[in-house]
C-alpha cells in the first residue's frame, strides 16, 4: 500500500483503517457495484476537506458546498476504481491524487515552468525482511464457536501476494515443519511486470515459532536471524559486531547446546491446533508444500516466480539424523520428502551471498556489486580504487567458521524435475554464529566431563570411606594425581 499510495501524513494516518479497506477491496469493485458512502471511500470526509481549505486559506466554501464537493469527488473516484480497463497503477494514481487534494498525503514541491507544483511522495521501499508470514494474523477462527467477534478476518488479510515493483529487495524466512492450517504460509511472488525486486525466500527446519523465535530453544531462530542479517548487510545495513556476538552467545538457562542445525524443533500445542485435530482426527495432517504454492488458490500455473531456496542446515539435519518435533524420533523433513523432493548436485552456481574476504583490500561481494570494506582504525578509503569502499563492522576472519568453497551446489528436486529448490549459500554472520556455536558446544562438553568426573570421584570416595573409614578418604584426597 505504501508503494502504490505513497506516504500518509498526520491527517492521513487518522484515516488509515478506511484507506486500507479501500486499497484491500477495490480490486473487486466493478461497474455493477453501487456506491455506498458508508463502505466506499469513507476517508474523504467534508471535515477533512474543510481542514485543507483552512490550511490553504481559501474559505469560500460553505458546509453544504464542502459536502457536495466531497460526494462528487468520491463518486468520480469510485467510477475510476470500478473501471476494469484501467490498470492497478492508474487506479492507485487517481486515489493518491485525491489523497493529496484532501491534504492526507506527504508532498514534495518542484518548480515547473516558473510555478511551484506539489506532488505526493512516491512510496519506495529499499528492503523488506519478514519471518514466516502466515495468512491468519492473531487468533484463528474456530468453526465450533458460536460467538463471532465484531472484527472481520478481512481486516487483516493481504491485498495480494505480489511484491510491488517499488520494493527493491524482499527477504522471507519460512518454516518447513509448521502444519497448522490456520498458520499457512503467505509466500511472495513476482508479477510479470516486476523486473526490479530481488526476491529471496528460504526454508528452514522447525515450526512458525522456531524460525521466527519464541520457544526456549532459540538455536534455529538464531540461524534465520543470522541469514537475515547477511541479506541486509549486503545492502549496506551495518550491524554491531559486539552486539551480534552477544546475541549469538546467548543460551536460555536449561537449554542444551547442540550442533549447528540440530537445535530442538517444537510441535505446536494449544488452542491453535484444535481445528486441525477436530477436522482430521483419523489421518495425518499434511505438511507444507515448498515450491508448490501459487498466487491464487484457483490457479494451477506452476511457473510462477517465488524465488524459493532451502537453507543448508536442512540438509545437515536430514543427513545426520537430527531429531524430530519435540525430539521424538528422527527428523524426516516431511515438507520435502512427502512432496517428492530428493537432494541432487547441481553444477550451475547461483548468485552468491555476501562473504568475508581474507583482507580489507579485496572486494566484498554484495547484491549491489563489489565493494571494499575497511575496518575501524584503518586508513580512510581511497577514492581512486575501482570499487567503492565502505566502513564496516563485520566480524574478523578469526571469528568465522572456515568453509571450503564447493564447485557445485545441491538442490532439492522432485523425481519428474517439475519442481526445483536450490540450496542457499552460507553468509558472513552465519559463519560467525557457526563458529560461536561450535565453541559453546566444546565448552558444554568440557563442563559435562568435569561434572561427570566430580560425580565419579564423589561416588568412589564414598565407597572407600564405607570400606576403610575417614583415614582412607583422607589419603585418597591427598594422593597426587
Amino acid at each position: 500500500m505504501v508503494c502504490k499510495l505513497g506516504i500518509l501524513n498526520r491527517v492521513g494516518l487518522q484515516k488509515l483503517p478506511e484507506i486500507f479497506r479501500d486499497y484491500r477491496t477495490w480490486q473487486d469493485w466493478n461497474s455493477t457495484l453501487t456506491y455506498d458512502e458508508k463502505k466506499h471511500l469513507a476517508a474523504f470526509t467534508p471535515e477533512i476537506l474543510k481542514g485543507r481549505e483552512i490550511q490553504c486559506e481559501t474559505w469560500n466554501y460553505t458546509t453544504g458546498d464542502l459536502q457536495k464537493r466531497a460526494t462528487n469527488d468520491k463518486v468520480n473516484l469510485f467510477k475510476i476504481l470500478c473501471d476494469k480497463s484501467l490498470g492497478a497503477q492508474e487506479k492507485a494514481g487517481a486515489y493518491r491524487e485525491l489523497l493529496r487534494q484532501y491534504g492526507m498525503a506527504l508532498e514534495v514541491s518542484e518548480v515547473v515552468d516558473g510555478k511551484r507544483v506539489w506532488t505526493p511522495v512516491e512510496g519506495r521501499v529499499r528492503a523488506v525482511g519478514v519471518w514466516d508470514t502466515v495468512g491468519s494474523l492473531g487468533m484463528p477462527r474456530m468453526p465450533f464457536f458460536h460467538y463471532q467477534s465484531s472484527r472481520s478476518d478481512d481486516e487483516a488479510r493481504f491485498a495480494d501476494c505480489y511484491v510491488d515493483p517499488n520494493i527493491d529487495y524482499a527477504f522471507h524466512a519460512l518454516a518447513l515443519d509448521e502444519w497448522r492450517t490456520s498458520f499457512g504460509p503467505t509466500l511472495w511472488f513476482l508479477g510479470e511486470d516486476n523486473n526490479n525486486t530481488q526476491l529471496r525466500q528460504v526454508w528452514f527446519p522447525g515450526n512458525h515459532g522456531n524460525v521466527g523465535g519464541g520457544w526456549p530453544d532459540q538455536q534455529i531462530a538464531t540461524i534465520s536471524l543470522a541469514w537475515m542479517a547477511d541479506q541486509l548487510t549486503s545492502l549496506g545495513v551495518e550491524f554491531s559486531r559486539p552486539e551480534m556476538n552477544r546475541l549469538f552467545k546467548w543460551v536460555n538457562p536449561g537449554v542444551e547446546v547442540r550442533e549447528w542445525g540440530m537445535g530442538k524443533i517444537y510441535n505446536p500445542k494449544g488452542l491453535t491446533t484444535w481445528p486441525d485435530y477436530l477436522c482430521m482426527p483419523c489421518r495425518t495432517i499434511p505438511p507444507r508444500k515448498p515450491g508448490m504454492y501459487t498466487p491464487d488458490e484457483n490457479t494451477r500455473k506452476n511457473h510462477h516466480r517465488s524465488m524459493e531456496f532451502v537453507h543448508p542446515c536442512v540438509r545437515f539435519r536430514y543427513q545426520y539424523n537430527g531429531k524430530g518435533l519435540d525430539d521424538d524420533g528422527q527428523w524426516s523433513c516431511r515438507a520435502l520428502t512427502e512432496n517428492g523432493y530428493i537432494s541432487k548436485k547441481q553444477n550451475v552456481l547461483i548468485q552468491k551471498r555476501p562473504s568475508q574476504e581474507s583482507c580489507a583490500t579485496t572486494p566484498f561481494r554484495s547484491l549491489l556489486g563489489n565493494i571494499i570494506p575497511y575496518y575501524e582504525g584503518s586508513n580512510n578509503p581511497d577514492a581512486d580504487l575501482p570499487s567503492p569502499r565502505v566502513r564496516t563492522h563485520h566480524p574478523y576472519n578469526d571469528e568465522l567458521m572456515v568453509i571450503r568453497e564447493a564447485n557445485t551446489r545441491l538442490a532439492w528436486q522432485t523425481k519428474e524435475n517439475q519442481y526445483e529448490l536450490l540450496e542457499e549459500y552460507v553468509g558472513l554472520w552465519e559463519r560467525m554464529f557457526m563458529k560461536i556455536n561450535e565453541d559453546l558446544l566444546q565448552q558444554q562438553m568440557t563442563v559435562q566431563r568435569q561434572t561427570n568426573f566430580n560425580n565419579w570421584s564423589r561416588v568412589d570416595t564414598n565407597i572407600l570411606t564405607w570400606l576403610g573409614g575417614d583415614k582412607t578418604e583422607n589419603s585418597l584426597l591427598q594422593a597426587p594425581w
